[in-house]
């Protein structure tokens, strides 16, 4: 089925968790400086669809590779319509 990665940007960690179907395989925590970190673990893992929660930063740069690397892309943020 495939590995899905679910990222939380809060206002004060960015949260990564990596599923593999219903199990989280890895979870990380970054703050909000740690771009290059991020870019990193976007770049080396293997994922079909993403999820992103955003109430922090308005457009990460890593937000670019998630987009070309995601089958699906979910993000909720402040102009979500629910």
């Amino acid at each position: 089925m495939g590995k899905n990665l679910v990222i939380d940007i809060g206002n004060t960690l960015i949260k990564i968790s990596i599923f593999d179907n219903t199990e989280i395989e890895k979870q990380h925590k970054f703050e909000h400086s740690a771009d290059e970190d991020i870019q990193s673990l976007i770049k080396n893992v293997v994922f079909r669809n993403c999820i992103i929660s955003n109430v922090g930063i308005e457009n990460p740069i890593w937000l670019s590779p998630i987009k070309e690397k995601s089958q699906k892309l979910i993000i909720f943020n402040h102009e979500t319509s629910i």
